[in-house]
């Protein structure tokens, strides 16, 4: 994935939960504004052709964290910091000399300053002729449901589909 890091003061937004529609409608529009004028080429995977995020990275509201961020894709929006994103993050300030190897960086959700995920460059890494890292995240998850599935015997598609 590619991501388009957005500093939302220059969009003209404000990273928080009122703002989930106008950060889509600004984000979807820097998004196409990105792919009509940056063709990207991943050195090792040619499906990868195109910015497919865009992030609104924002200050965050605890002063010892690195940044709140906000992600917008598909015409929708993440309300986590999204592993994806932290990693990309990690890279960017990996490759301007920003963060060294094992440093962490705390990243906020969109909806609670309380909701984050930990990252650091755990180890550097060659990609094609570009230096990469591989991150090392980690975050809290909650239980909010639990899922009761019932398969019939006679159900003549109990085992699924794919369809190609």
């Amino acid at each position: 994935l590619y991501y388009g890091f957005v500093d939302p003061a220059q969009a003209g937004v404000q990273v928080a939960p009122e703002n989930a529609k106008k950060l889509v409608e600004v984000g979807m529009k820097i998004l196409e504004a990105l792919n009509s004028q940056i063709k990207v080429k991943h050195p090792e995977n040619p499906e990868a052709k195109e910015i497919e995020l865009v992030t609104f990275s924002a200050p965050p509201e605890n002063p010892s964290h690195h940044a709140k961020h906000a992600n917008v894709y598909a015409n929708t929006i993440c309300v986590s910091p999204a592993g994806t994103s932290v990693s990309a993050k990690l890279a960017t300030l990996y490759a301007k000399n920003k963060l060294g190897l094992n440093q962490d960086i705390i990243v906020e959700s969109l909806v609670n300053p309380e909701l984050v995920m930990i990252g650091k460059p755990a180890q550097e890494v060659q990609i094609g002729e570009y230096k990469g890292v591989i991150p090392e995240l980690s975050a809290y998850a909650y239980i909010i449901g639990i899922e009761q599935c019932i398969i019939e015997p006679n159900d003549p598609i109990k085992y699924g589909f794919l369809l190609t």
